[in-house]
C-alpha cells in the first residue's frame, strides 16, 4: 500500500493546472520570506560566532569564515527542520492522495524546500566566488535543477515533486556532518569531532539506505505512466541527474568516513 501510495497520480493531467496555480502563488508569497530568513539567519550566526569563538573564528580570513558559517547554517536549519520536514514529507507521500494531501499541507513542506533552494543558491553563489569546490557546486546545481523542474513542471509535476521531495528530506538528515565540519573549524576537541563524525555518519548511511528504498519504488512505479502521458523524457532527465546526486553523496561518506 505504502509503495503503490507512493507511484499514484504522478502523471494526472486534470489536477495539474490547479496544482501548479498553488505552487506558483505559493514561490511568490515564499521566496522573499525565505531569503530574508537566510540572511538573517547568516547575521546572527556571524555575530553570535564572532563573540563566542573570538579565538578561531574571530581571528579566522573572511574565506574561512564564510566556509564555517555555511556550515553552521546548514547544522542549525537541518536540525531545527528535520523532524517537521520528515513529518509532512511522510504525510505527504504516503497519503491515499497526494494531490489532495498537498493542497492541504503545502505550505509547511513547501516553505522548507523553497528555504534550502535559497541556502543552496546563496551557497553556491559565495563559494563559486570565494574557495570554489567544483563538487559542491555541481552538487548544488544537480539539486536546483531538480527542484526547478518540480515547480515549473506541468505534466510530471507530482512525479518531480515526490522525487524532490525526498532527496530535499534526506537532505535534513546531513546536519550532524555539518556540525562536525564546523566543530573541527572552531577548534572542537578531536574527541568531539571524531563522536560526532561517527554519530553523522552512521545517520548518514542508514538515511542513504531508506532514501533508496523510496527512489527505487519511486522511479520503477512511475515509468509506465509517465511514458503515456508524454512525460518519459523527463523521467530519464530526472534519473541521470538523481544518479550523480547519489554518486556524489557516495563520494562524499567515502571522504568523512576516510578522515574520521
Amino acid at each position: 500500500m505504502a509503495v503503490s501510495a507512493l507511484t499514484s497520480a504522478v502523471c494526472n493531467g486534470g489536477a495539474v493546472l490547479s496544482l501548479s496555480s498553488h505552487i506558483l502563488a505559493h514561490i511568490c508569497a515564499t521566496v522573499p520570506v525565505c531569503a530574508a530568513i537566510v540572511a538573517a539567519a547568516c547575521g546572527a550566526l556571524h555575530r553570535l560566532l564572532r563573540c563566542a569563538c573570538r579565538a578561531t573564528y574571530g581571528q579566522a580570513s573572511t574565506e574561512q569564515q564564510l566556509v564555517t558559517l555555511m556550515h553552521v547554517l546548514f547544522a542549525v536549519l537541518y536540525s531545527l527542520q528535520l523532524i517537521p520536514y520528515t513529518y509532512f514529507v511522510c504525510v505527504l507521500l504516503f497519503s491515499d492522495s497526494f494531490f489532495l494531501s498537498l493542497l492541504r499541507w503545502h505550505e509547511v513542506p513547501l516553505a522548507i524546500l523553497m528555504r534550502h533552494s535559497v541556502q543552496y543558491a546563496v551557497e553556491a553563489a559565495l563559494r563559486a566566488a570565494v574557495r570554489p569546490n567544483p563538487l559542491l557546486l555541481l552538487h548544488h546545481a544537480c539539486s536546483l535543477a531538480i527542484i526547478a523542474v518540480a515547480f515549473y513542471s506541468t505534466t510530471v509535476i507530482i512525479f518531480v515533486l515526490k522525487l524532490g521531495l525526498i532527496l530535499d528530506c534526506m537532505a535534513t538528515y546531513e546536519g550532524l556532518l555539518f556540525a562536525t565540519l564546523a566543530a573541527r573549524k572552531l577548534g572542537a576537541r578531536r574527541r568531539t569531532t571524531r563522536a560526532l563524525m561517527a554519530a553523522g555518519l552512521g545517520l548518514y548511511a542508514a538515511t542513504r539506505v531508506l532514501q533508496l528504498v523510496a527512489l527505487i519504488p519511486l522511479f520503477v512505479g512511475s515509468y509506465g505512466p509517465l511514458s503515456g502521458c508524454g512525460g518519459l523524457g523527463m523521467w530519464w532527465a530526472m534519473l541521470a541527474l538523481t544518479s550523480l546526486l547519489l554518486l556524489i553523496q557516495l563520494y562524499t561518506f567515502a571522504i568523512c568516513e576516510s578522515t574520521n
